[in-house]
């Protein structure tokens, strides 16, 4: 009984681990198709200003790069969470600036 126990043990620890890494593929290809989106969006736009928290802002412009458009990225900045107004005020203030 007890080798039992230890082999269930076992096997539930090994179908986590893997379930974690699916969903961390998962994960990833959504991500990527996301990115993928949002560079076909912008490919005719002028410059570019990333906001926004974590890391995404740098994953995007290394996508950007990697498509030969990160030349148009004219700045990236830290923001936390913000309401449209606001979001829509900071990008208003950054482009009105010489």
């Amino acid at each position: 009984m007890k080798r039992l126990k230890r082999r269930f043990a076992l096997e539930l620890r090994v179908a986590r681990r893997s379930r974690g890494r699916q969903a961390a593929a998962t994960l990833t290809g959504e991500r990527d198709r996301y990115y993928d989106a949002v560079i076909a969006a912008v490919t005719e736009a002028g410059p570019l200003f990333i906001l926004g928290p974590g890391e995404a802002k740098g994953e995007l412009k290394k996508r950007l790069e990697a498509k030969g458009l990160g030349a148009r990225v004219a700045a990236i900045e830290t923001a936390d969470k913000m309401i449209d107004s606001q979001i829509a005020e900071k990008v208003r203030k950054f482009f009105s600036e010489p």
